[in-house]
């Protein structure tokens, strides 16, 4: 390996420490989702924190979703030939390393990260004496990284020695999941319905980055022209209580004009791949009603974008977002899009990583992802958070594939521990192949689940002798947490 890759995690993906406590804040431990959630102060912007390293394990990033963690990805890439990896993790860095981490504080400003990125960026190659030296860097991002990583390529001068760039999950266009916690706060699932996490929320409204994943396209129906549609920043001209979501919107549009306008500046632009995951049931658009902004999964078809509106998305990013706007007519642009029935947790722990690194540096691969075509998968709609005792309903839908008997279609649904804070010894722990129901009205198979022990829980769904496709699967990781737990 010749050149230094980079990996850049999404929001919520990096361990946060209190240097001056000792405390570690944000990590993969339960406690700290927990922490989260009773004590939002924690993870307050103006608190210095330092980053200590990527999650590897299951976690709920706040406000946004499950994540499986990085250890699949990070093993990967720390196995091709010559890489020395350095994950951040020991507190110094490791001299002649050629594969490096980058966590950093989620809360501040994407500006801010790139900017740090560039500095760890430039040191970094300092140390492997390629100082500034163009086309020697390679980064994989997921999520909100890929924005840092494209704000330093296209604003901060990493164009200068960027060669490849490969993102993953990335809100491009922003993702109206963000809409949804500015306007309506985040929340949980209980026995009792959903339940408004007013604390937390407020604090990721005060989230510069939070902000910037607000949708950059007109996602909000205008209810004086049904039909077209308005952008985040437009609320405000509908009515003067929109007026604070307004000045987000404007935030975010900001951060993503500005990128747009530098990435097209670009007389070369390094080369770029995207994956996307597609058949998920997300949230794509919104329309204001009596009771608020309603934000919803249905299709957002006065954006003219397209097939892209039928493909869903990854449960956070609509497949929409995943495609930038500035690359889609230019010249250097790589034409390989990569879209896949995949969570958005999961296409942040793909191993295609390693694939894409191998093939920038010349090694010979057995397997190319290559083109545009859409494979049969399943979505899992299942809430991502909820508390003991809460008996979820599972939603699952199959796509890309024509059935001609759904009800007779066989659909089951498992439950199993995600990791070691659930008690993998416990029979009452999982539960495995529950038949799930064909619903007519919503085109859905659905089923409860039994109220789960508090902790990670990878829920599972398959379809067996699916026509032209055989069996297909999938899986969600949920988090269950029990708000009384000391």
């Amino acid at each position: 390996m010749h050149r230094l890759v980079v990996f850049i995690p999404g929001i919520g993906g990096s361990v946060l420490r209190d240097d001056d406590s000792g405390e570690t804040v944000w990590s993969h431990n339960k406690r700290a989702l927990l922490s989260a959630l009773r004590d939002p102060g924690s993870l307050d912007r103006s608190r210095e924190l330092t980053p200590a390293g990527l999650l590897m394990d299951v976690q709920a990033l706040p406000g946004w979703t499950v994540a499986q963690g990085y250890t699949s990805m990070w093993e990967g890439l720390s196995g091709i030939p010559g890489a020395i990896p350095d994950d951040a993790t020991a507190g110094v860095r490791i001299e002649r390393a050629n594969l490096i981490a980058f966590p950093y504080d989620f809360r501040q400003s994407i500006r801010d990260n790139a900017s740090a990125l560039d500095a760890r960026v430039r040191g970094q190659l300092a140390r492997l004496d390629r100082a500034d030296e163009p086309d020697s860097v390679i980064v994989i991002a997921h999520s909100m990284g890929g924005l840092v990583a494209r704000h330093w390529i296209a604003c901060q001068g990493g164009h200068e020695v960027c060669h490849a760039l490969l993102t993953l999950g990335t809100p491009h266009r922003g993702a109206p999941k963000a809409l949804d916690v500015f306007a309506n706060d985040l929340r949980i699932q209980t026995p009792l319905g959903g339940k408004a996490v007013q604390r937390l929320s407020a604090q990721l409204r005060a989230w510069p980055s939070f902000a910037e994943l607000l949708p950059r396209y007109p996602c909000i129906e205008d209810p004086e022209h049904p039909g077209t549609g308005l952008y985040v920043h437009d609320l405000a001209r509908l009515d003067p209580q929109w007026e604070r979501l307004a000045q987000a919107g404007r935030h975010g549009w900001e951060l993503h004009e500005q990128i747009q306008a530098g990435w097209t500046a670009l007389a070369k632009p390094p080369k770029f791949r995207l994956r996307s995951g597609i058949v998920q049931p997300t949230l794509q658009s919104a329309r204001l009603t009596a009771r608020g902004l309603e934000v919803s999964e249905l299709a957002p078809l006065w954006c003219g974008l397209g097939i892209f509106t039928q493909d869903e998305g990854d449960g956070t990013v609509p497949a929409i977002s995943a495609f930038p706007i500035d690359v889609e007519d230019h010249d250097t642009y790589d034409e390989v899009v990569d879209i896949l029935p995949v969570t958005h947790g999961r296409i942040g722990n793909d191993e295609y990583a390693v694939r894409f690194v191998e093939r920038c540096e010349g090694f010979p691969t057995m397997t190319a992802a290559r083109g545009t075509k859409r494979n049969p998968g399943l979505g899992i709609d299942v809430p991502e958070l909820f508390t003991v005792g809460t008996a979820a309903t599972v939603r699952v839908s199959i796509g890309g594939v024509a059935l001609d008997n759904p009800a007779a279609q066989r659909v089951y649904v498992s439950a199993a521990p995600a990791d070691d804070t659930t008690a993998e010894g416990d029979p009452d722990a999982g539960v495995e192949n529950l038949r799930a129901e064909w619903d007519r009205e919503h085109s859905q198979y659905v089923v409860d689940l039994p109220p789960l022990s508090a902790g990670y829980w990878t829920i599972s769904a398959s379809a067996r002798a699916v026509r032209r496709a055989g069996t297909l699967s999938m899986d969600r990781d949920v988090a269950v947490v029990d708000l009384e737990e000391d």
